[in-house]
């Protein structure tokens, strides 16, 4: 088992709450959305709404 499985493993059992900055962009967006997807957590984006799902709603998060 490498690494970040270790990691999401440990994190399935632990059902957490996540807050991750500048929510705004992609790259943190796509991160909440593997987070949720996988269950490893809730997540708390901070930043502009309108702009957080905006990106939300971009190609690359809808597929």
């Amino acid at each position: 088992m490498d690494l970040i499985q270790k990691i999401r493993e440990r994190a399935k059992g632990t059902k957490k709450t996540v807050v991750l900055a500048e929510g705004h962009d992609e790259r943190v967006v796509q991160a909440a959305i593997v987070i949720r997807r996988e269950k490893l957590a809730d997540v708390i984006l901070l930043g502009n709404e309108d702009k957080i799902k905006e990106k939300a709603q971009g190609p690359i998060f809808l597929a």
